[in-house]
């Protein structure tokens, strides 16, 4: 989509007004990769090309970090711990 026609302020389209105001030209389809950057507004979704460094928030990447590693993990560490369960 043109990032113009979103309706709602998704991050990936805040990313890609970020990227015209800059002069890059965003056509529809092209993806657009982005930090999270702050709260909220156009100040809430950076993209790479664009980032500064410590300019991002890291709250939401350890978060998302600890939900992937806890469905990872949390299956082998049952399966891990039937396998010590004594046999009846």
């Amino acid at each position: 989509m043109d990032p113009d026609d979103y309706v709602v302020e998704a991050r990936q389209a805040v990313a890609a007004k970020h990227l015209e105001r800059a002069g890059i030209r965003i056509a529809p389809g092209q993806a657009v990769t982005y930090v999270i950057a702050g709260a909220g507004g156009l100040s809430k979704a950076v993209p790479i090309q664009l980032i500064r460094e410590s300019s991002y928030r890291l709250e939401p990447y350890l978060r998302m970090l600890e939900k992937a590693a806890y469905m990872v993990l949390t299956p082998i560490l049952e399966s891990l711990g039937s396998l010590t369960e004594p046999m009846a």
